[in-house]
């Protein structure tokens, strides 16, 4: 698609449907595999309510390595195998049942180096906790919820049932489709 807005990814649902209602097909799926990107998943959340949305292992990665190139770390993540080890963990949190990445973040935070601390920052926000909104009487904080919950990213039910982590085959089958038209 050239264009990702949620209004297309609604015509492209539709179309799917339409298509099918004229083939007699039950679309009715049980789990939606999308990328990370907020326009896919309010539309087919809309369309499909009845399904589970759910993140693609592979793009959960994408976005930690654009943020490692973003920081100006992948040198570093390059020739340091300690240093990539520890952000690949942020990666492999997706392993876990999504009630213990919380938890396992918070561990695993503690132990990334300094000059990571921006990624570890982002990861939090957008995927685990939040942003804080405010630090109350007591130390309690409140927080925002995050972009994506663990719910949505943890590939541990997944795997138990068998379902792909990744859309890499179909992408690969789409490039494939591409050449051949």
């Amino acid at each position: 698609m050239t264009s990702k807005t949620e209004e297309c990814y609604t015509r492209l649902f539709e179309n799917l449907n339409d298509f099918a209602a004229e083939n007699e097909l039950d679309l009715n799926p049980q789990f939606i595999l999308t990328d990370f990107e907020q326009a896919a998943i309010h539309a087919s959340k809309r369309e499909y309510p009845d399904s589970n949305c759910i993140g693609c292992l592979f793009h959960l990665g994408q976005s930690v390595w654009r943020q490692i190139q973003a920081n100006s770390l992948s040198k570093k993540y390059g020739e340091d195998a300690e240093f990539s080890l520890k952000l690949r963990q942020i990666i492999a949190l997706a392993f876990l049942p999504p009630t213990e990445i919380p938890g396992a973040f918070d561990e695993l935070k503690s132990t990334i180096p300094e000059e990571a601390s921006e990624i570890v920052q982002w990861f939090e926000n957008n995927y685990v906790h939040g942003r804080i909104r405010r630090i109350m009487r007591g130390g309690n904080v409140s927080c925002t919820a995050p972009l994506f919950l663990p719910t949505f990213w943890s590939v541990f039910e997944r795997m138990e049932l068998g379902i792909p982590r990744t859309q890499n085959r179909v992408e690969g089958w789409h490039r494939r489709f591409e050449t051949i038209v």
